[in-house]
């Protein structure tokens, strides 16, 4: 008789750093991961992400040389697990475990996006999401922020939703 198995896919056992954030900022915290498969991740960090939100997770680029089954740049994974683990020193130590929803062989520190309204490239963490769904680069965004409201703001909020008539 064969036991139950878990597990969709083996896990990998390596461990490296990694960067993860929420998926609505972009404060990335340090990690380091201890086991991956194709599925899902194991790391641990002083941050502990909110239970089954969606992070984003960066490994290492310096270890992209590295020849790795299913490696990419970057994951979106959802929080489905998390433990307290002990410390060699005082901070708080989480176990957190993840199941990759996406990946992408793109370094999301580094991807270029076009501000809606001047047209410059701008890095993932230099970009502003208006709400709704608008992105302007921080010059931009600082000046429709300062803005009197009006017919010049709702023409030029209209103008960047794509409701020109």
């Amino acid at each position: 008789m064969t036991g139950y198995r878990k597990r969709a896919s083996l896990r990998n056992y390596d461990e490296g750093p990694v960067m993860y954030a929420d998926c609505d900022t972009v404060c990335y915290h340090d990690g380091k991961f201890y086991n991956r498969s194709l599925y899902g991740m194991y790391f641990e960090s002083s941050y502990l992400p909110k239970p089954e939100s969606d992070i984003i997770i960066m490994p290492d680029p310096s270890r992209l040389e590295i020849p790795r089954p299913f490696y990419h740049k970057a994951f979106r994974a959802r929080v489905i697990w998390f433990r307290e683990v002990p410390a060699m020193i005082d901070l708080p130590c989480f176990g957190v475990g993840v199941q990759y929803m996406a990946n992408s062989h793109l370094n999301l520190l580094e991807a270029a996006y076009t501000c809606d309204l001047c047209g410059v490239k701008t890095s993932y963490n230099k970009i502003n999401k208006g709400e709704e769904d608008t992105i302007c680069c921080e010059e931009c965004t600082r000046q429709f922020r300062d803005l009197p409201g009006g017919t010049i703001r709702e023409c030029l909020s209209d103008f960047l939703l794509g409701n020109v008539i």
